[in-house]
């Protein structure tokens, strides 16, 4: 394949990006979609295809309600992005919306 390596990514990476174990990552491939190729007795995830994966909305809650569980809360850049959003939409004179955004 001419695909660029670092396009792929090991269990081990996907499980880095998403806060989660090696084997949740495999129960994620097997059992709840997440796309992933293998090569050499080792599985691999393209970064498109885990990225597209997250944004499904099903997918989405799922990791939602696991980190709330881990008591995992959003990142930096999700704090910052949400209340970027909420002064916008205060400016905007638009009310804030169910997501507390």
């Amino acid at each position: 394949m001419d695909e660029n390596p670092n396009d792929l990514l090991t269990t081990a990476e996907v499980g880095a990006v998403i806060n989660r174990a090696t084997y949740m990552v495999a129960q994620y491939i097997n059992w709840h979609g997440l796309p992933a190729t293998r090569r050499s007795h080792r599985l691999y995830v393209r970064r498109s295809d885990l990225d597209a994966w997250r944004q499904r909305p099903d997918i989405a809650e799922m990791l939602r309600r696991g980190d709330a569980a881990k008591g995992v809360g959003p990142t930096p850049a999700e704090r910052r992005e949400a209340k970027s959003a909420a002064m916008l939409a205060e400016a905007l004179g638009h009310p804030a919306t169910a997501s507390g955004a």
